[in-house]
């Protein structure tokens, strides 16, 4: 395990006295922000006040060492990657009379004025005792004095300012600031690429994990009889906590689980933040322990669990409060994940809605005293009406419960007026997929429902909506008369009801008309009265069985057939290769096409789907 150690230990005793460190030439510059800096000492200033009587301390991440040996055979190592965390730590030091420790220990490769300026300036404290005036001469220069000013002109802005005390402040720089030293092996200019390329750097859950097991037991054996069974008590759950740590983290990458996961966070939730969520799962529990408890003022990064969680309003229990909590969320989540309502609901609420929902405050409804998982499944569902009833709701007069606002139950008659009439349009509707995916939902909630709806079915993912029976010509050959001859040829094999002489005149019309996207329209419009886009008529395919099997211009009995084949894993049957991976056809899809045990699919049949499909809503919304 790699050492954790203070700036003091790096300086004073891991580096014996003839050893010294190296930025080399293929390091880029110095040139730390300047807030940087200022959250740098102000986080180390807050920590000097919480006390110093224990073995807490500062972590600010690691610096990554390669050994090496000079002309002269003595033993120095370049710092791969860490370099600027140094340099701010020295100039910080230096300023406070400890500049001597850096003195022939932190050398520069190449930009050896960068170093003389280091030497002669900073660790001297002359900058800043001699009112040092000249400009700067390069880059790393500029930065450097401005750290040195910022350092010199900072004021601690800490939550007890009255109990600031310089040389707890000084205390806590010294031996409580510590550096985990990773000293690899190997070329190093591949080290290098791969920490700077791609981010080979430990991940906040590392750091966490160091810091919880270091502190959070120590913190949960305080009051232990005797130093002897506090120590062993200590070390006892250290390795607990290592493998419950495992454990979650193990859970967390289960490939469903990771997609669940990530249904309740933000898009882009770890950039820059030093958490590698696909190499460490549980960053995803760690990043939901941050929705929950930030007022958004700090950012999504190790310096946000830097200190615990405090929600006892107690000092000295935060660690251990934020390892709980941990496990809280963990336990939640397992939960929500296992129960067949929660799970649905759940996934459904954020794969439809996420803009609208906040996953802070669903977790506090479920953290409510007294919330069973039946209720909080029936929270979850009151949101989802909610959502699904916004577009038929009318704007002026506002949303709640349906059960006892005049607005919702307006709502809801339009919504499930519009499902079961046939003539309603509701092809190109963005709530026809919602609608559709919900009904998936409703089926594999029931009660003697085994199926389990895939993360990735919450959402219309590479998928058509498509007409179970005589559908229209796609979009982009909607103004094709050729196609459209085609089509209507079709309805007439088909068994709708559409009485012949309405299928003579659409024909003439294609053929005689001068606007033929007029009589197009107009042979749309008809066709609505004859329910082809009512949402009785429609399903969600994928692409791979719709468009690789001629799904969209086969008869119902076909597209029957090539469901089932779907369904059962036959696909040899259709297109004669076995080793295609086949994609799920969706639960209310099969329904659609097993209820009618015939093989023709009619307006009669198009009017009862769409009956039973408002039913189905109506029941869930009551």
């Amino acid at each position: 395990m790699e050492p954790i150690l203070s700036i003091s230990e790096i300086f004073n005793s891991y580096l014996k006295d003839d050893e010294y460190m190296v930025i080399p030439s293929y390091q880029r510059g110095y040139e730390w922000d300047a807030d940087d800096i200022r959250i740098l000492l102000d986080d180390i200033a807050k920590f000097a006040t919480a006390g110093l009587d224990n073995d807490k301390f500062y972590c600010l991440q690691h610096i990554t060492l390669i050994k090496k040996n000079d002309k002269d055979g003595h033993t120095f190592y370049n710092i791969v990657d860490g370099q600027q965390r140094i340099t701010t730590l020295a100039i910080i030091l230096s300023f406070y009379g400890k500049g001597q420790m850096f003195e022939n220990k932190l050398r520069y490769e190449v930009r050896t004025e960068t170093g003389k300026f280091l030497k002669d300036y900073i660790f001297t404290r002359k900058y800043w005792s001699e009112n040092y005036s000249e400009k700067p001469r390069h880059k790393d220069e500029y930065y450097i004095m401005q750290a040195a000013d910022i350092v010199r002109e900072w004021k601690p802005e800490t939550p007890k300012q009255k109990d600031f005390s310089l040389e707890d402040f000084m205390d806590a720089l010294l031996a409580k600031v510590k550096i985990i030293v990773n000293d690899v092996s190997g070329n190093e200019e591949t080290v290098f690429a791969n920490i700077n390329g791609v981010k080979a750097e430990l991940d906040g859950a590392d750091l966490l994990r160091a810091v919880q097991i270091t502190r959070s037991a120590e913190e949960k054996y305080e009051t232990s009889d005797s130093d002897t069974h506090k120590e062993n008590k200590v070390y006892e759950y250290r390795v607990k906590m290592g493998m419950e740590l495992d454990a979650i983290n193990l859970w967390c990458n289960i490939q469903e689980v990771r997609k669940y996961l990530e249904l309740f966070l933000p898009d882009n939730a770890f950039e820059k933040s030093g958490f590698f969520v696909k190499d460490h799962p549980i960053d995803y529990l760690y990043r939901m322990m941050y929705e929950i408890h930030s007022d958004k003022t700090a950012k999504f990064e190790f310096r946000f669990f830097e200190y615990g969680l405090d929600k006892n309003n107690k000092n000295n229990d935060d660690n251990w409060e934020m390892y709980e909590e941990l496990k809280n969320i963990y336990s939640s989540l397992y939960d929500w994940y296992g129960d067949k309502e929660i799970y649905h609901y759940s996934a459904f609420l954020f794969s439809q809605y996420k803009s609208k929902v906040n996953f802070k405050n669903i977790y506090e409804e479920w953290e409510k005293k007294g919330t069973s998982k039946k209720k909080f499944a029936g929270y979850l569902k009151s949101l989802i009406v909610q959502n699904l009833l916004s577009p038929f709701r009318d704007e002026n007069e506002g949303s709640g419960n349906s059960q006892d606002n005049p607005a919702d139950e307006k709502a809801v008659k339009v919504l499930l007026t519009e499902i079961s009439d046939i003539q309603h349009n509701w092809y190109g509707d963005p709530v026809s997929s919602s609608i559709l995916i919900l009904s998936d939902v409703i089926l594999c909630t029931r009660k003697n429902s085994l199926s389990r709806l895939p993360i990735d079915r919450f959402r219309r993912n590479s998928e058509d909506i498509e007409h179970i029976g005589c559908r229209t010509p796609n979009e982009e050959d909607s103004a094709d008369t050729i196609k459209w001859r085609a089509y209507i040829e079709e309805i007439e094999k088909s068994g709708i009801d559409i009485e012949k002489d309405t299928i003579k005149r659409w024909k003439a019309s294609l053929e005689s008309s001068s606007d033929t996207q007029k009589q197009i329209d107009k042979i749309v419009s008809e066709l609505n009265a004859y329910g082809l886009n009512s949402i009785g008529n429609l399903v969600l395919l994928d692409l791979s069985v719709n468009r690789c099997y001629d799904y969209r211009n086969a008869s119902f009995h076909k597209k029957k057939t090539i469901i089932l084949s779907h369904y059962f894993g036959n696909v040899e049957k259709i297109k004669g290769k076995s080793e295609e991976k086949v994609k799920p056809i969706r639960p209310y899809t099969l329904k659609a096409f097993t209820s009618e045990e015939d093989n023709k699919w009619t307006l009669e049949d198009i009017r009862k789907t769409a009956e039973a499909l408002s039913s189905t809503i109506k029941n869930f919304i009551a």
